[in-house]
């Protein structure tokens, strides 16, 4: 798992991940946030923006193609990160 410094901010997860929109990408962040998928650090101001790593194995859960997609483009993101 990425260090804090290594995590990645909302912008560099979206734009590596080729999400459409900033609503879309924060959806799927707060979704994977809300099951513990992901661990989130900063204090969201404009020195310490939140920054994104990876928090474990995903859990299945029934969601749309569109918001799996962008879920496990995230993911494997923070995946490579992590590595």
């Amino acid at each position: 798992m990425p260090t804090p410094n290594e995590a990645m901010t909302q912008t560099e997860l979206f734009e590596a991940a080729s999400i459409p929109t900033r609503e879309t990408g924060r959806k799927a962040l707060d979704e994977l946030f809300s099951v513990g998928r992901n661990e989130r650090t900063g204090k969201d101001i404009s020195k310490d923006p939140f920054r994104y790593s990876l928090a474990g194995p995903p859990e299945p859960r029934r969601k749309t193609k569109s918001r799996i997609r962008h879920n496990q483009a995230i993911q494997a993101i923070l995946r490579r990160e992590a590595e």
